[in-house]
């Protein structure tokens, strides 16, 4: 058993960069140091090649394939960008060969270069991700091959959800894949709570919420926009609050009651305030985007109290049950459900009990509790 001190950290994108996948790297890295280790960070993305590989590989090949409904790679998944990351790996672990231990954010990549054992940490494996996007899967059978070699060679292989962990462990049974419990929040908030008048201060609000880029989730939040128009009327208190999409991004005029502020930076002190402002007034948090529904942001509400109303997706409904206490799943994807659900929970007799429910399904998913357990995996403790 051997005591962790210091550690190589490698994310795509900069770790020092909270809008790097979804603030993972950052918060990650930072509770790390928090928790007294020397941390060595590397980016093993190129922005500038990326660039050039959109606009003069995978722009002109998408025109060209299009007549067979099929596409080229983004750059992320490319045989480039993999071999330049390769070179970066090797430069690293050349450069600090006194590390313990190499922690990897994705599966694409793990340390074939010295004896410094490997960590990869991720969310679900690459064809999962193009089945959520609805790409073919033919152009990315080369990152898939790479990614599952990747995934063999490390040392221990962590996601963050069970089910996509038991699938790995299916797949892969000559992996070291780990589900180490619960999840993360990834929250930038350093107030205090205070239950009693954060729930006081949401039982009195009518302001919904959504969260959700609108590269993934603009059809959701349109679905939204009409359901608040039909509760507005009868009720014109209720309010919506949109982040992640700008009011630009509809091609329609929005109403006074629903206002956009397009995406936060939680590095940004401003705009972390304005992200937190919202989430501590909002009644209700929604997205009920099928097959996936911003996981990250719908944990951080709850973790603030926050009552939900999410589609069933599949994860969620395995890590909370098939009915949630602290909220509503929708299943019809309608202006009318949506409605319907909103309104169970923002006249719901027991709303304070939701609220308190929603807080302690996810009160240990803190960086804290995931980084010790991280920690004692690869230290061989218990």
């Amino acid at each position: 058993m051997k005591t962790v001190k210091e550690l190589i950290f490698f994310s795509s994108g900069s770790a020092d960069d909270a809008s790097t996948w979804s603030n993972i790297p950052y918060l990650f890295s930072r509770e790390l140091e928090r928790q007294g280790l020397l941390v060595h960070k590397v980016n093993l993305s190129n922005r500038f090649v990326a660039r050039i590989w959109e606009s003069c590989v995978r722009r002109p090949l998408k025109l060209l394939l299009k007549p067979f409904h099929t596409e080229p790679v983004y750059y992320g998944y490319s045989w480039l960008s993999h071999w330049l990351a390769e070179k970066r790996i090797k430069q690293a672990v050349k450069l600090w060969p006194t590390a313990d231990y190499c922690i990897f954010i994705g599966y694409q990549h793990a340390n074939c270069y010295s004896k410094i054992p490997s960590l990869l940490l991720s969310d679900w494996t690459t064809d999962v991700t193009i089945s959520l996007k609805n790409l073919p899967v033919r152009p990315y059978i080369g990152c898939i091959k790479r990614e599952h070699k990747a995934i063999r060679k490390a040392n221990y292989v962590v996601s963050i959800f069970q089910l996509q962990a038991e699938k790995m462990q299916k797949e892969l049974p000559d992996a070291r894949v780990c589900f180490l419990g619960g999840n993360v929040i990834n929250s930038f908030y350093d107030g205090v709570l205070n239950a009693h008048e954060l729930i006081e201060r949401k039982r009195n609000s009518r302001k919904v919420l959504f969260i959700g880029r609108k590269t993934s989730y603009m059809e959701a939040a349109r679905i939204l926009v009409d359901t608040v128009a039909e509760l507005h009327e009868t009720d014109p208190h209720v309010e919506l609050d949109m982040i992640g999409i700008a009011e630009d991004d509809f091609d329609q005029t929005l109403p006074a009651y629903v206002r956009c502020h397009g995406f936060l930076h939680k590095d940004i002190e401003e705009e972390r305030s304005l992200y937190y402002k919202l989430l501590t007034e909002a009644s209700v948090l929604v997205n009920v985007m099928p097959k996936w529904a911003a996981y990250s942001s719908t944990v951080e509400a709850m973790f603030f109290y926050t009552p939900v109303v999410v589609s069933p997706y599949q994860e969620f409904v395995h890590e909370f049950g098939e009915d949630i206490p602290f909220g509503r799943y929708n299943r019809d994807f309608s202006v009318s459900g949506v409605a319907d659900d909103i309104l169970s929970v923002l006249s719901a007799s027991h709303y304070e009990d939701m609220c308190l429910k929603a807080y302690q399904a996810v009160e240990s998913y803190t960086w804290e509790n995931y980084v010790r357990r991280i920690l004692n995996l690869i230290e061989g403790k218990k």
